[in-house]
């Protein structure tokens, strides 16, 4: 039977020795030695170091959103609208902070936000923002699983879009790199006026990304 407490023992030890040590050099043997238990014990409740990350990322991100949900100028970014267009633009812009504050953050290649680019990763990232669309109503038209496609569909793409972002920096723009995965969205989900919704949210995200805040902590 598993434990649950042992499962969080490992999910804490595992981030912490990814913020120190890095994402890739950071071995299953390493954490099971951080939670003092065997390989095969960690492996019992993890098969793959991926999942133990996705984990991390899954905590980092609802920690994340409540932060924002906090801070007293970004209460009611996340609240309800009577406006879907509006609503997709404060969602699209969080999340524009978060991938900019992670960048920020991320160092070298082999940093603990290596991982940031990884598919597991991502499909993270895509069910937290279904959450986020299902519990504001917006896509009424929609069912859960077109909504999850065109998440899953944008944040895959995204992986791909941010190494080619870190390989070619000195070219391209985040904001010219971004335009595409969050359009292709909107236009998966039908919404009306993407261009403008996504040229509202890269600015408004650039805007609460360059304010000081204590969740660039998330990412040290």
């Amino acid at each position: 039977m598993k434990n649950n407490k042992t499962r969080d023992n490992i999910i804490e030890q595992a981030n912490k020795l990814f913020k120190q040590n890095g994402y890739e050099s950071t071995g299953m043997r390493d954490i099971a030695s951080a939670c003092g238990i065997s390989v095969s014990n960690v492996q019992y409740y993890f098969s793959k170091k991926v999942l133990i990350m996705a984990e991390v990322y899954d905590n980092m991100i609802n920690a994340y959103f409540e932060d924002v949900l906090q801070e007293e100028q970004l209460r009611n970014l996340l609240g309800p609208s009577a406006d879907s267009a509006d609503a997709f633009m404060k969602i699209t812009a969080v999340e524009y902070e978060f991938i900019i504050r992670a960048l920020a953050g991320a160092g070298s290649a082999d940093s603990y936000l290596s991982s940031l680019l990884l598919p597991e990763i991502c499909s993270v990232y895509a069910e937290k923002s279904t959450e986020l669309f299902m519990s504001r109503s917006l896509c009424p038209d929609k069912t859960k699983s077109q909504i999850l496609l065109a998440n899953t569909m944008m944040f895959g793409g995204l992986s791909q879009l941010l190494q080619f972002y870190l390989s070619h920096k000195n070219e391209y723009s985040l904001d010219e790199i971004m335009v595409y995965p969050f359009k292709s969205r909107l236009q998966l989900l039908d919404i009306d006026g993407a261009d403008s919704i996504v040229a509202q949210a890269l600015q408004y995200g650039n805007a609460l990304a360059s304010q000081p805040s204590r969740r660039d902590e998330f990412f040290k």
